[in-house]
């Protein structure tokens, strides 16, 4: 991250971090201190950076994911029914020398009151233009209310969601979860030995290295969260399109074996890929001595086409 001596957005204290809501790889997303409009949040570009002409590519579609996930929180947990965007930094143009830093102001506005701890806010100039003056003072228990719940709400929501089976949620990669994949990947008897055989242990840095390569390559790779718990189940990926074919490769992390999470996401993920990718044909091989997966692959419509001394070659042909 570029930072700039000097520049308060830059070298945040953990004093400043206290109400940090959220955070991704190029945002951090902060609950204001002026609560003008409850809930009321401070979009902030996590290196330094004057304007949003300045902007990369990635940079851009984090931000309007991260517009969405926000105004769905606000909408979801305080009832807000629009959004007042703003990206206005006129305070820095108070120095002699302006160097701004880009963040931006969401301000939720209601039509309907908002209660907290037994106070009723009512937002005054709802259908019209925020108050620019207006005061921001609320209770300190009510700002914690609003902080609290919204954090929460970001924290079972944290993972962008592409599709749902009946107990799993798939899910973009995130670097939030690699201490979950190298628990799964590093554990060579339950997981690796299938899946590779490789004995080299991943580090941090390089899980993380693969996490933003394929997501740079827009892989189609999810990684499992089951819905009830939260608790991380695997990877699933369709790797190697071409042809109108796909190949299947799946990774249940050992915590996770043997309760029927197998088979529900390859079922899950042979639909997606013919369904969504409009492949016409997926592939997979697997080990001869992993009998399990083997199981689970002709339960879910898989065929023996061939086969090595290494490996059994199998395809899913939909009818």
């Amino acid at each position: 991250m570029n930072k700039l001596d000097n520049c308060a957005w830059c070298d945040l204290s953990n004093e400043d971090k206290r109400y940090q809501l959220y955070e991704t790889e190029f945002w951090s997303v902060f609950l204001s201190d002026e609560q003008d409009y409850i809930g009321r949040c401070i979009l902030v570009l996590k290196r330094h950076c004057g304007s949003m002409s300045e902007l990369t590519e990635d940079e851009w579609e984090e931000l309007r994911r991260l517009v969405c996930k926000t105004e769905t929180c606000l909408r979801t947990v305080l009832g807000a029914t629009v959004f007042n965007w703003s990206c206005l930094m006129n305070s820095f143009y108070k120095d002699p020398e302006p160097d701004p830093h880009l963040h931006i102001h969401v301000r939720p506005r209601y039509g309907r009151p908002v209660t907290l701890n037994g106070r009723v806010y009512i937002d005054g100039e709802f259908g019209r233009h925020y108050a620019v003056n207006k005061s921001g003072t609320i209770p300190a228990e009510d700002r914690e209310e609003v902080f609290t719940r919204l954090r929460e709400w970001l924290y079972r929501n944290r993972f962008v969601r592409i599709f749902d089976s009946e107990n799993i949620s798939f899910v973009k990669l995130s670097e939030e979860l690699v201490k979950d994949y190298l628990r799964m990947i590093n554990d060579y008897e339950n997981v690796g030995r299938f899946i590779g055989g490789n004995r080299e242990v991943c580090t941090v840095e390089s899980e993380i290295g693969w996490v933003r390569r394929k997501l740079k390559e827009k892989a189609v790779i999810f990684s499992m969260i089951e819905k009830k718990s939260g608790d991380f189940i695997g990877t699933v990926e369709i790797a190697d399109i071409t042809g109108g074919s796909g190949e299947l490769g799946i990774a249940i992390t050992a915590g996770k074996q043997d309760q029927g999470f197998g088979k529900e996401a390859v079922k899950a993920m042979t639909g997606y890929a013919i369904e969504e990718l409009k492949l016409k044909k997926i592939t997979l091989k697997v080990y001869p001595d992993n009998f399990r997966a083997i199981h689970v692959y002709k339960e879910c419509g898989f065929r023996e086409y061939g086969r090595t001394e290494k490996d059994i070659y199998m395809e899913y042909v939909p009818i």
